[in-house]
Order: C-alpha cells, then sequence, then structure tokens
C-alpha cells in the first residue's frame, strides 16, 4: 500500500463515515455532529453533547463494514501510516487536502481510534513489542516524500 492508496481509503471512510451519520441522523442529532466535528477531536471539550455525538459518530463508524475490512486486509501498511500520519502535520495536511473540516476531523478520529487500537493490541498477549510498527512505517515515510 503506497501514499495514494492509503489517502484515497481514508478519504473514503472520512466521505461515507460522514454521509452515514447524515443519513442516521436527522435533525438536532446530525446538528450535534456537526458541532462537534467543528472541532479537531483532539482538542474537544468533554460535554454531554460531545458525548452523544461522538456515541452517533461511532454508530455510524460500524456500518462502514466494507472499508473495515480493506484496513484489515492491509493492517500492517495501513497501522505504519497512522502512526506516522499522526506524527507529521506534513503528512496530514496532505492526506486531508480538499476535505470540508468536518471530513478532516473524521479523518483525525479514524486516526486517534486506530492508534489506540494499535497500542491495545501491543499491550495484547501474543502482540508485537509496542516499538514494532515503527519497523514497516520507515518505507513509506520515505515514498512519501518523493512524491
Amino acid at each position: 500500500m503506497n501514499f495514494e492508496c492509503f489517502k484515497n481509503l481514508v478519504v473514503r471512510i472520512a466521505r461515507q463515515w460522514f454521509d452515514v451519520a447524515r443519513a442516521d441522523h436527522r435533525g438536532s442529532d446530525f446538528a450535534g455532529i456537526r458541532e462537534y466535528l467543528q472541532e479537531s477531536p483532539f482538542t474537544a471539550k468533554a460535554s454531554p453533547e460531545n458525548e452523544a455525538a461522538y456515541e452517533h459518530l461511532m454508530d455510524a463508524r460500524l456500518k462502514l463494514e466494507a472499508l473495515s475490512y480493506e484496513i484489515d486486509a492491509h493492517k500492517e501498511a495501513y497501522m505504519g501510516f497512522v502512526a506516522q500520519a499522526m506524527e507529521s502535520e506534513e503528512l496530514m495536511e496532505s492526506l486531508t487536502r480538499g476535505l470540508t473540516k468536518e471530513e478532516r476531523h473524521l479523518v483525525e478520529l479514524e486516526l486517534m481510534i486506530l492508534e489506540q487500537v494499535g497500542d491495545w493490541e501491543a499491550g495484547a498477549p501474543g502482540a508485537p513489542a509496542a516499538g514494532a510498527r515503527e519497523d514497516f512505517a520507515a518505507p513509506f515515510h520515505l515514498f512519501f516524500f518523493s512524491i
């Protein structure tokens, strides 16, 4: 999986996720979701409204089964990209260029969730050591800067 494939997958996740949330939650629920997505999930304040919006978004994300299977098919490479994107503003900017603010924040939320999944897996018996992900991220770092 190269950078363009990763970007394509992340953009499809953000756009489909937003569309499913809009279709499932009309009226005030969707207004709450839009309000929550005005801020980065990294800086969003804890509030009952944001918690409800987050729950609605997680319900919508669960419906993206085909994309979840696609992630699983390329899990090692995808998790390597996730780790890099979380550490590089330049990579995140390139990844989210052309997306709406709400979609960019969904990309951040997706990456944040997958980073947590990676951390949980690293702590699970039989999972790779916490630093093991760094090994497969390096080739993608070089590829990104070569395009």
